[in-house]
């Protein structure tokens, strides 16, 4: 499967076509900036997974402007929760 994007933003098309290889072809130069390859939750730079443990939760704190990594405490929510029935 192969990607096509096109972009226009200065006025001139610009065509990039990925193929399955990996290679990227394009009709002029592409310059491509700030691209990082994540492979893990805890390499992104709005999450802070510090001491994840198994059974734990992301947790967005709005504070922060980040998710948080929390451990699920049930005996401290308000609500019951309903898997539903099978």
């Amino acid at each position: 499967m192969a990607l096509t994007a096109i972009f226009n933003n200065t006025g001139s098309r610009v065509v990039a076509k990925v193929g399955t290889g990996g290679t990227i072809q394009t009709n002029t130069p592409v310059t491509l900036k700030n691209t990082t390859l994540i492979t893990r939750l805890d390499q992104c730079t709005d999450v802070d997974a510090t001491n994840e443990q198994d059974g734990d939760v992301l947790v967005y704190n709005a504070a922060l402007d980040k998710y948080i990594v929390k451990p699920l405490d049930l005996t401290t929510m308000s609500i019951q929760l309903d898997g539903g029935s099978f």
